[in-house]
């Protein structure tokens, strides 16, 4: 085994050892053990440590350069960032234009009142399993296990239509027991839960593997499927619809599982078997951030589309996600600003670790604190100006002339920004290994945009659904905040127990 001595030496990323102790921590994370000691040398590992320490204990810490920048790097970054929401613009300029999407659109009441009950029940339940089969898998991959990470996206994508398969079987009868819909209105929510389910954890497969493209491939293709049947061909939009997605779901899937199983050859190590228990301890908070998440994101729609009673309860809004379609082009022109900033905040972090001593905390997490409110300062740049742009496109096509769309569409406009924000604070406290402060915010702006959407709509009408989704966003905002902000106090303690 070939050791090189971790004492500072020029161009070392690493400030020099304080002592011989800190050196032996240093050895030992990179595997030297008592028996690589003894072929060079020394007595013991400890011996090793102390003569290293000393070859190298006059050494004065090189300063680090910063890493060098690259003005196109930003760019690229925000595009990757802004191709992981494309699919959704794509779905969103669809129902504007064509009165149609993928799932969606101008519809009779009885066949919106299946889409909406099917699309919903689709993102709540396979979000969670998307996420978990998305962090087991970037894990296998940053350890170069093709195989286990092909086995292990096999075995979510398997519990995740498992899950699917059990929801639609229970609320086909509750359906049944309670008479909530007519029969052919809960098969084909029942279609909508199943096939866009799959197309769900499909997609995660991709994005994991960041083939973003392809994702947006697939969305063109399912369109382009329900465009023939329905357009050219006659066939009735819902069942073209359903025509559209399992084609999508079914394209995702073949190219994930094309994309996962090509690398994988002869001496690969099978996936590591996991009680049930460690599963969850390890996935679950994930789990629960991808359940939480499309709930707060859902709820303002389902308090609408319940406002007014009747012999159905829920009805299908079009003008009402006519507004929530403006503001979703805001939300992906700045959606790429987290990953633009998740890049500057990793290469801050190599930088700082490398320049300062293990004694000098203050300094380290005073540089971090100061990049993180610099760059919620230019996203509030980036934020008003996008917001502002789609507001005015919005009015030169005519989209907000309707008052109604017009109020839910400035709430939801409003609302982009704080949860953007909210993302790249829950992305700095998953990195801190501190998932339960996200889990804690979700949970309360869930409730948040409930209760106050579900007042407001019922005393002064349906829109102001979208009222409790913005107060919900801002309270999300607020809390995750609040925990990031405590966090940056001991970033170098956080950042070390997370492994960062």
């Amino acid at each position: 085994m070939s050791i090189v001595s971790i004492t500072s030496k020029p161009n070392s990323r690493l400030a020099p050892p304080l002592d011989a102790r800190d050196v032996l921590i240093r050895l030992e994370s990179q595997g030297v053990g008592e028996a690589a000691a003894r072929r060079r040398g020394h007595v013991d590992l400890w011996a090793m440590a102390e003569a290293q320490f000393r070859d190298g204990s006059g050494d004065s810490p090189e300063p680090v350069a910063p890493p060098a920048k690259r003005r196109s790097s930003a760019v690229r970054e925000h595009m990757k960032g802004i191709a992981f929401a494309l699919p959704l613009a794509v779905s969103g300029l669809a129902m504007l234009f064509l009165n149609f999407s993928l799932w969606g659109g101008a519809l009779p009441p009885d066949l919106s009142i299946a889409v909406a009950v099917g699309t919903v029940a689709s993102f709540v339940v396979s979000g969670g399993f998307v996420q978990a089969l998305a962090r087991r898998g970037i894990f296998y991959l940053g350890t170069n296990e093709p195989l286990a990470c092909f086995e292990s996206t096999l075995d979510w994508l398997g519990m995740g239509a498992l899950a699917l398969a059990i929801t639609a079987c229970a609320g086909l009868t509750m359906n049944w027991f309670f008479g909530w819909l007519t029969t052919q209105v809960a098969l084909m929510a029942t279609a909508f839960l199943l096939g866009l389910g799959v197309f769900w954890l499909a997609t995660g497969t991709l994005y994991m593997l960041e083939r973003n493209v392809e994702v947006l491939m697939a969305v063109t293709l399912g369109l382009a499927v329900v465009t023939i049947l329905h357009k050219w061909l006659g066939v009735q939009v819902v069942l073209a619809q359903i025509a559209g997605v399992v084609t999508a779901a079914m394209a995702s899937l073949m190219l994930g599982a094309w994309l996962l199983s090509r690398p994988i050859g002869s001496g690969h190590n099978h996936m590591r078997s996991e009680t049930f228990v460690r599963k969850v301890l390890s996935v679950g908070p994930y789990f629960l951030y991808g359940v939480l998440l499309y709930v707060f994101l859902f709820t303002d729609r389902i308090v609408a589309w319940t406002s007014e009673a009747g012999p159905v309860r829920v009805v299908f809004r079009g003008d009402y996600e006519a507004a929530v379609n403006v503001a979703l082009f805001a939300f992906v022109l700045q959606v790429g600003w987290v990953r633009v900033a998740g890049t500057a905040y990793r290469a801050l972090i190599d930088h700082r670790l490398g320049a300062c001593r293990a004694t000098e905390t203050g300094p380290f997490n005073l540089a971090v604190k100061q990049f993180y409110w610099q760059r919620l300062r230019l996203f509030a740049l980036v934020s008003l100006a996008s917001t502002l742009a789609v507001y005015a496109g919005s009015l030169w096509f005519g989209i907000l002339k309707n008052s109604g769309i017009h109020q839910v569409a400035l709430w939801a406009l409003a609302a982009c920004p704080l949860l953007v924000w909210s993302l790249w604070n829950a992305n700095l406290l998953f990195g801190w290994s501190r998932p339960w402060a996200v889990l804690t915010a979700f949970g309360i702006a869930c409730l948040v945009n409930l209760f106050v959407g579900y007042g407001l709509s019922r005393l002064f009408g349906y829109h102001l659904s979208a009222a409790g989704y913005t107060l919900g966003a801002a309270v999300l905002s607020v809390l995750s905040t609040i925990s990031t902000h405590r966090t940056l106090d001991r970033c170098d303690y956080y950042n070390f127990a997370s492994g960062a």
